[in-house]
């Protein structure tokens, strides 16, 4: 979330040094969100090109996702056009145009605490499945002016 510290001034009566949330700032959040558990799932996965998909990303605005994969400095793709199959049936004749594709679920943001669904298709070294599947609940916990991932979720 952007903030605006109101620092040693008193900005329409709140408390010195209380954070002011700007315009937009649960959409900010949100994107924040989305990045900061892009970059946790990036660890888990293998290094190279990423894409993030904002048509499989569901209720997720395609806008703020599309600002995420900006942040994050990756192509925007969607899944039907990075994954090419010569027989869909068969996960052996497929293959990955990116080294990663990443979509969000919308983020559940209740005060200090976000749970973001990533999922995840990554190329991997199997002639039996060469494209694998990954899907992670993340919770993310407010630190400082950022998010910080606290890890998978439990539910």
């Amino acid at each position: 979330m952007r903030t605006i510290r109101a620092g040693a001034l008193l900005l329409a009566g709140l408390a010195v040094g209380t954070a002011v949330p700007t315009a937009g700032a649960a959409q900010d959040d949100a994107e924040a969100v989305m990045v900061a558990a892009a970059r946790w799932a990036q660890q888990r996965l293998p290094s190279g090109s990423l894409r993030i998909d904002p048509h499989r990303s569901g209720r997720a605005a395609e806008a703020a996702v599309l600002r995420v994969a900006n942040a994050l400095g990756a192509d925007v793709g969607t899944l039907e056009a990075t994954r090419r199959c010569t027989d869909v049936m068969n996960p052996s004749t497929c293959s990955l145009d990116s080294v990663v594709l990443l979509a969000f679920a919308a983020p559940e943001i209740r005060g200090d605490e976000a749970r973001v669904r990533v999922y995840a298709w990554y190329r991997q070294d199997s002639a039996r499945e060469p494209v694998a599947r990954e899907s992670w609940d993340v919770v993310l916990r407010r630190s400082g002016g950022g998010w910080e991932v606290a890890g998978p979720s439990r539910r």
